[in-house]
């Protein structure tokens, strides 16, 4: 409810709940990831990543894919900290944009279908075999 009151109608939309991620990922410009609560690796961090969107996200986020800090503004969980992280995505967009384009790559090369699922298999193979 306190989220909502954020919405603006023009370029501020607060959705909550989505199905998919995708469609608002192809038209944001940045990917804000303010989490309290969760544990694990966060599939929104791999999505806006792969993607190429700049993130900022809550040390909360970050803590289960510890490997994808580089290419990520870590903020505190404080208005301020976003707005910070904002302005400075803004003001270096052309730097951001190479990082971003890094963190894309990196994404792909480790967090992909293919990687995953061979990964899988050698674990499984391992863990049959001994």
């Amino acid at each position: 409810a306190c989220l909502k009151r954020l919405a603006n109608g023009n370029d501020i939309e607060v959705t909550g709940y989505v199905s998919s991620m995708r469609d608002y990922l192809d038209i944001s410009n940045i990917a804000l990831i303010p989490l309290r609560a969760g544990s694990g690796m966060q599939n929104k961090l791999l999505e806006a990543l792969s993607v190429g969107l700049p993130v900022i996200s809550s040390e909360h986020v970050i803590k289960g894919s510890p490997d994808l800090r580089p290419f990520v503004t870590v903020a505190d969980q404080t208005v301020d900290s976003y707005i910070s992280g904002i302005k400075d995505i803004v003001n270096n967009y052309s730097q951001v944009l190479i990082k971003t384009k890094d963190g894309a790559g990196f994404v792909k090369k480790r967090y992909s279908p293919e990687v995953v699922l061979d990964e899988f298999i050698t674990a499984l193979s391992a863990t049959i075999s001994s």
